[in-house]
């Protein structure tokens, strides 16, 4: 996890460089510098995911609370607008096996007909759309 903080760090002295005191970073810098993150490249040559996205954001937003704390600035320039988190999709793609999607079709003949002795392809069963 520290090699992830150094990381971290590093892109967000990368972004304000050293020159920027934080007491000169407002709200507008911060999303300019979320969506800077947004159109980097990584390493590997593909873009950073949400979840990276929020993480960096997070720590400059621990910072930034530390600075407060410690009485170096006034206020934190993130409780000015909006939060700066990204919305993260963590939906997965998944790939049934020919005896899962066999259990599944069961489940919702058992919704959807009522029993579960009624298979889809016989003509008892009230919806045709039973098979999915």
């Amino acid at each position: 996890m520290e090699k992830r903080k150094a990381v971290f760090i590093d892109e967000i002295r990368g972004y304000f460089g050293g020159k920027n005191l934080l007491t000169n970073i407002r709200y507008f810098d911060l999303e300019a510098f979320r969506n800077h993150l947004r159109q980097r490249i990584t390493r590997l040559g593909t873009i950073f995911t949400d979840a990276n996205i929020n993480l960096i954001i997070s720590c400059l937003r621990y910072i930034f609370y530390k600075a407060v704390e410690w009485e170096m600035i006034e206020e934190n320039p993130f409780k000015k607008g909006k939060s700066p988190i990204l919305k993260e999709n963590n939906k997965r793609l998944r790939f049934l096996y020919p005896r899962q999607r066999l259990k599944r079709s069961w489940r919702l003949v058992t919704i959807r007909c009522g029993t579960l002795w009624k298979r889809p392809s016989i003509p008892g069963c009230e919806e045709a759309s039973c098979l999915v």
